[in-house]
């Protein structure tokens, strides 16, 4: 009957406009210029609505800003930035420890902001991340995946004891609930760096170094690891 329904809240609500005819109309086409709208109806009807009108376009892909694509040692509660889509009224993130997305983590949505709060992440894990913009025309393509690997906490308190002429027992407290194991460093004077001792594949709190000699000053530090971060 040649009436016309306008929504701006993605089909929640319809306000009915204007159209100046009560002829059926078979919906509204962009031709050449895609600003100019027109509609076609019964008995030759020919509607043109504005070459001024303001067209809401597709929304473009989003461009991720941080955190950048391959970051270490970040904490886990992390605030992800993406570049303004024009025309876009809603936002998806999507979090993953899976490249391909099979699980997701997370799957939030924020309105026209281009920031979104998560916390709470798992120490020491990768995770890949992307946004999808959405609009009343439809949605964008995903963003470009970045990664990013959370840090993971370190043992603390660290003690040493001579337990035998040739042995010092090493004991620490563990800090972190996911660890894979610990990496001890060690250095004896008159070394200035310390390097690579053990690795342990356990998530004990003590370890014995029998290889020491007497007449050296030993120093040792530990730090836990994961499969993607130490």
């Amino acid at each position: 009957d040649g009436t016309i329904y306008k929504s701006g809240d993605d089909g929640v609500t319809w306000t009915k406009q204007q159209s100046g005819t009560t002829n059926f109309l078979y919906g509204i086409n962009t031709l050449g210029n895609s600003s100019t709208l027109f509609s076609v109806g019964d008995w030759g009807t020919i509607l043109k609505y504005s070459s001024n009108t303001s067209v809401i376009a597709l929304p473009t892909k989003p461009v991720l800003v941080s955190p950048t694509t391959n970051q270490v040692d970040q904490p886990r509660d992390i605030t992800f930035k993406w570049n303004k889509v024009k025309d876009a009224e809603k936002n998806f993130v999507q979090l993953s420890k899976y490249q391909t997305f099979t699980i997701i983590g997370k799957n939030d949505s924020t309105t026209t902001d281009t920031t979104k709060a998560i916390t709470n992440l798992s120490e020491g894990q990768k995770y890949y991340w992307r946004v999808q913009a959405k609009n009343i025309v439809g949605i964008s393509p995903w963003s470009d995946t970045w990664n990013f690997t959370t840090q993971i906490t370190s043992p603390s308190n660290l003690t040493l004891q001579r337990t035998l002429l040739k042995e010092i027992t090493l004991k620490w407290n563990d800090n972190s609930n996911s660890e894979d194991g610990y990496i001890i460093e060690r250095k004896q004077t008159p070394q200035p760096n310390y390097s690579f001792f053990d690795r342990l594949k356990t998530t004990t709190i003590t370890y014995l170094d029998n290889k020491v000699e007497q007449g050296p000053t030993y120093y040792y530090r530990v730090r836990a690891y994961t499969k993607y971060a130490q």
